[in-house]
């Protein structure tokens, strides 16, 4: 397709690639997953003058975003005219758990998955639940995106120091996205606080703690059943802090901002083999995947959620007819959809081995962003704002 993006290929390039021009109804990919057919896949090819934009969009009850890296490695491969190794099993088989105590959704749910809710309709897998109660959409504030980048350097030495402090409590120094989703998960919330208070949640959502929504991926957690499965692996999970404790973390609280890495750090641990199998059997009780929902309420000001798409193919190399690049990998990747999204989340960007920069984009309601700008705490972290 040939398509207007108010920017030739280079003039693309040099902007940086804004945000605002992947924000289109023609990015509109979304609806139930039904049984007449519908893609669970959808690729489109836009053509604008010096170069092309390849969008690649999922359905979240099929795959997950490892399974966007896989496909757009196995895409770019048939582009050099190579076979690449990669799962093509889209059913994952795993041993019975043992019959002790009924099995039904609400049992599970209540007992262990509290987040989880059942939908009316198929309109998921993970679609929100709200809270009953609180403002109207119509009046809640609207969205807006922008990306933050902030030097690997400081997150390695943030890394280092938090795991000094930690005196053992750590077995090795937090990762780079924990360090992130816990900076995200202080500064935001504060920012979210103080610009949107309590005017639009439910009365007592949140009961002075604060949630953050991690993304966890299993596959490694069962490697004999997963070496060759290609589909959903993702579990969600929340981590709970409390308020005052969060907040004291953007004041450079070292003791607190350890207490939320490991907060972090325990949540995604949660998710070991037995918590697959027991996830296993919520998805089973619940019938069909997408009738799964999740609690989840993004008028609450203390709620955040995170993600990462860092290995989501800015890798991959490409030979694509009449398309230059000097390594044949992306120029960049970057997300896209009809409006922003009412959601407010965290993801870290794509980015080629040995970048130094980590692409933090932030989505959240327009306001908090703006109030998120002008704490020079917050700013200190940052070496550019992109968008």
């Amino acid at each position: 397709m040939v398509e207007d993006f108010g920017y030739n290929y280079s003039q693309f390039a040099a902007a940086g690639f804004p945000l605002h021009a992947f924000v289109h109804p023609r990015f509109n990919r979304s609806g139930p997953l039904s049984e007449d057919l519908s893609p669970t896949f959808q690729i489109h090819v836009y053509w604008i003058e010096g170069g092309l934009l390849l969008s690649v969009a999922y359905h979240h009850a099929f795959s997950d975003a490892e399974c966007a890296r896989m496909f757009l490695e196995a895409f770019a491969a048939q582009t050099r005219h190579e076979t690449i190794q990669l799962p093509r099993d889209c059913v994952l088989t795993l041993p019975e758990t043992p019959m002790t105590e009924p099995k039904d959704f609400e049992t599970l749910a209540k007992k262990e998955f509290t987040d989880y809710a059942l939908l009316p309709d198929k309109s998921g897998p993970l679609n929100i639940v709200l809270s009953p109660g609180g403002a109207d959409f119509s009046g809640f504030p609207s969205f807006t995106g922008t990306v933050f980048e902030i030097e690997d350097a400081k997150i390695k030495e943030l890394s280092q120091s938090i795991h000094n402090y930690a005196q053992g409590r750590l077995i090795k120094p937090p990762s780079s996205y924990v360090c992130l989703a816990a900076l995200t998960w202080a500064f935001v919330v504060k920012a979210r606080m103080e610009a949107e208070q309590d005017k639009y949640c439910p009365e007592n959502e949140h009961g002075g703690e604060s949630r953050m929504l991690n993304n966890v991926n299993f596959r490694s957690k069962i490697p004999d059943e997963s070496g060759d499965y290609w589909g959903d692996a993702a579990a969600a999970l929340s981590s709970y802090m409390a308020l005052p404790d969060l907040i004291r973390c953007c004041d450079g609280d070292l003791e607190k901002l350890t207490d939320v890495v490991e907060t972090i750090t325990a949540t995604i641990e949660t998710v070991d083999r037995d918590y697959v199998l027991r996830l296993r059997d919520l998805y089973a009780a619940a019938g069909d995947p997408r009738r799964l929902g999740f609690k989840w309420d993004p008028r609450t000001p203390q709620n955040i959620g995170f993600t990462t798409w860092r290995y989501a193919g800015a890798d991959s190399e490409w030979n694509i007819p009449g398309v230059f690049s000097v390594d044949r990998k992306p120029d960049a990747i970057t997300p896209a959809s009809p409006t922003w999204a009412a959601n407010p989340y965290g993801l870290i960007l794509p980015a080629k081995s040995g970048a130094t920069i980590h692409k933090l984009f932030l989505g959240i309601p327009k306001i908090s962003m703006e109030a998120l700008k002008k704490d020079k705490t917050w700013m200190g972290w940052v070496s550019r704002v992109a968008e």
